[in-house]
């Protein structure tokens, strides 16, 4: 189904060209000449435009220029309709950007196999030029991770060897810089694997895992250890399960996980609950922290801050993002409630495979 504008002076005759189409599942919307269908582009741009070459006003190849005029509209197929078709008439339309003509008189057949034909062609190649965009994109983010990466393990290596060969010369100074380093890789880290995340040039990496539960456990516990915390951590894990998508699972453990202990007190339990049911895997993570407001929770995004939340902090705006959008292509569902009396509950729904079935 295709957006049609139809511009035909002929009231009879665009009556029943919009019919023929609307009989063959287009939407289309009709004007009497150029000026208010030109207007009408302001709103919205048709998937083809139909256009009289010879009408009342404003005629048929000022139409076609100004609608050129529109970035883009620059692509979108625009078919002359004439009862009088010369070749000085074919040229001056091509060279102004149409893509093809109908004579007057048409048959059903002849309009339908027009328009299907142009539909058909625009489309091949809008997946032409967004599979070569998609993989550019691709190109630059293995690029730029690479870029980033490079100079980092330099800088970090540096100074690693300079605090071992010189441990009395300025270390108060050498730990600033140092722990200044470290946080600057992860952020450039965070924000790669967001850009990678939203991306939808770059397919999930397919990884199976049979054992889930000793990933949960073992992805958790490192989280806690990490923030010296190994003693708040909870965990309920029985699921029995495999999943192709080991890589992407870690990362949004990684990041919910490290948002619950990043966002609730030493001493305050951070518990991990998994089960799995009817090839579905559940994972729930609970913390007692400062939590967010009701009317937050739709308004997550990156880069957003909150006041006094969960989410005051650049980086958990993004950490949420990258776990939803990697839920998402796992096929899976990631929803945050507000736990009384305080914190959040994060909840991952993903599809699993029982042991022992093939998947």
């Amino acid at each position: 189904m295709a957006l049609i504008y139809l511009i035909e002076d002929d009231e009879q005759l665009r009556e029943y060209t919009a019919l023929l189409l609307s009989l063959h599942d287009h939407v289309v919307k009709s004007f009497g000449d150029g000026a208010p269908m030109l207007a009408a582009c302001d709103d919205g741009l048709p998937d083809l435009v139909l256009c009289d070459v010879k009408l009342p006003g404003l005629p048929g190849f000022q139409v076609l220029e100004q609608f050129r005029h529109r970035a883009m509209a620059r692509h979108i197929p625009f078919i002359f309709v004439s009862a009088h078709v010369e070749r000085e008439q074919i040229r001056k339309g091509m060279n102004l950007g149409a893509d093809d003509y109908l004579t007057k008189p048409f048959t059903e057949s002849e309009l339908v196999d027009m328009v299907h034909t142009r539909l058909s062609l625009h489309a091949r190649r809008r997946e032409t030029v967004e599979a070569h965009i998609a993989e550019m994109n691709a190109r630059a983010l293995r690029c730029l991770s690479h870029e980033i990466r490079t100079p980092l393990n330099g800088v970090m290596g540096g100074l690693e060897l300079m605090q071992m060969d010189k441990p009395d010369t300025a270390p108060e100074e050498l730990g600033i810089v140092a722990t200044s380093a470290v946080r600057l890789e992860r952020t450039l880290l965070r924000y790669l694997s967001f850009m990678e995340a939203v991306s939808d040039s770059l397919p999930l990496r397919s990884q199976e895992v049979t054992n889930v539960d000793m990933l949960i456990e073992d992805v958790s516990s490192r989280i806690a250890e990490s923030c010296s915390r190994g003693e708040d951590l909870i965990l309920h894990v029985d699921c029995q399960v495999r999943t192709l998508f080991a890589r992407e699972l870690t990362q949004v453990l990684e990041e919910i996980v490290g948002n619950a202990f990043q966002f609730s007190d030493p001493g305050s339990e951070v518990q991990v609950i998994a089960t799995a049911s009817h090839e579905t895997l559940s994972i729930e993570v609970r913390d007692d922290g400062v939590g967010m407001k009701d009317d937050e929770f739709a308004a997550i995004a990156p880069f957003r801050r909150f006041t006094n939340s969960y989410s005051d902090d650049m980086a958990m705006g993004v950490g949420l993002c990258i776990a939803r959008k990697l839920v998402s292509k796992m096929q899976g569902e990631l929803t945050l409630s507000r736990r009384r009396p305080r914190g959040v509950a994060a909840r991952i729904e993903l599809p699993a495979f029982p042991l022992g079935i093939p998947s």
